[in-house]
């Protein structure tokens, strides 16, 4: 591969972690108009109860964009906080 194409496919590549990045900040916008009640969403009651803990605290929610794409962090200091996130993936308690 020549020296213009790898430039090209570069450029192609920084421009779709471009257009993901955008994607995921449009869907965090609407997430978080639902989670604090600015739009007309209908939550379940687990969407209900993270709600509550963004409300009071004890659960953060932020995307960082990274050189090839997205992050999507949520943390949490409270253990029941932490439970409910997991029973929702379905991924098991980390044990310290």
């Amino acid at each position: 591969m020549n020296r213009e194409a790898k430039q090209r496919q570069l450029e192609e590549l920084q421009a779709q972690v471009k257009q993901l990045q955008a994607m995921v900040a449009k869907r965090n916008e609407r997430m978080t108009a639902a989670y604090s009640g600015a739009s007309d969403a209908k939550l379940c009651e687990d969407c209900k109860q993270i709600r509550g803990a963004i409300a009071s605290g004890k659960l953060n929610r932020e995307v960082v964009n990274v050189e090839r794409g997205v992050m999507a962090l949520v943390t949490s200091n409270d253990h029941a906080v932490v439970q409910r996130i997991r029973n929702m993936t379905g991924q098991p308690i980390a044990m310290r």
